[in-house]
């Protein structure tokens, strides 16, 4: 008996381990659509690895690009800064290439005037020949120094002028008026003289500095170049050394462009009780 319940053994089955298909491998996505309503599907393990590097990768190159994109738009704001502002030079320096023009056509208007005028006074004084008479030489005076008059001039004036005296310094300052109609620019040469009587020779203080001959500049050209169309407001200022004498008068001399004088006008200083 007891050798048939040993040869009678119970057999155990044990299950054969299958591999895995790949719909057992594949990954479960559940997507929620609201309360009852879900959706889900199954992707491979490798496509879903690949989906995440791809969205990675294209994240940090939108990173990138966004990036780029700010910085090429501010760099483009600056560039657009730098050419409003050219624009605006360009416009302020064709506005100071027009008025530069238009001071040379003056000029030259001026100029081409000055040179119709000195033709007419040369053809003149060549057309009209007046004789002159000789006194007896018993009837000729001997020479007297002549003092220097004012000369008026329809061009020019001086009006205005103020003269100060603080200590060891004089100001002279007054307005060169242009006399002409409206719309007619004068221009020229100006000089300006003081002058003390009291020494032996008279002390001059000149603006601009150069010599004196016979009591006028040498070279007109020397003086100070002016064009004005209403008035130029002028200013002199120069030092009296200690001991000098107080200049007793200003003169006021005006040239035109070819060395005609056409003011000459002196003005006495007064220098108080």
């Amino acid at each position: 008996m007891e050798d048939q319940k040993r040869g009678m053994a119970t057999k155990v089955d044990i299950p054969s381990v299958k591999p895995r298909t790949d719909d057992e491998n594949r990954v479960t996505v559940m997507i929620l659509r609201g309360v009852g309503k879900v959706r889900s599907f199954r992707i491979s393990p490798r496509f879903f690895i690949l989906a995440l590097v791809f969205f990675l990768a294209y994240l940090a190159c939108s990173v990138v690009a966004f990036n780029e994109y700010f910085r090429l738009r501010r760099q483009n704001r600056l560039q657009v800064q730098m050419i409003e502002e050219q624009k605006k030079l360009a416009v302020k320096d064709r506005k100071v290439m027009v008025r530069s023009k238009q001071h040379i056509d003056l000029l030259e208007d001026y100029i081409r005037t000055l040179e119709e005028q000195k033709e007419t006074k040369t053809t003149t004084i060549k057309t009209a020949e007046i004789p002159t008479q000789k006194a007896p030489p018993s009837e000729v005076a001997a020479p007297q120094p002549e003092e220097p008059e004012d000369i008026t001039s329809a061009l020019v004036d001086v009006k205005d002028l103020v003269i100060q005296k603080e200590l060891t310094r004089m100001r002279v300052s007054f307005k060169l008026v242009n006399t002409l109609p409206a719309g007619e620019a004068v221009g020229g040469y100006y000089h300006m003289i003081a002058r003390g009587d009291s020494s032996n020779p008279p002390e001059d203080w000149i603006y601009p500095q150069q010599e004196l001959e016979n009591g006028l500049p040498v070279n007109f050209k020397r003086g100070k170049v002016f064009l004005i169309q209403r008035f130029k407001p002028i200013y002199w200022g120069f030092d009296i050394s200690a001991g000098s004498n107080t200049p007793s008068a200003i003169m006021v001399l005006v040239y035109d462009q070819s060395g005609d004088l056409i003011l000459r006008k002196s003005f006495e200083v007064n220098h108080g009780p």
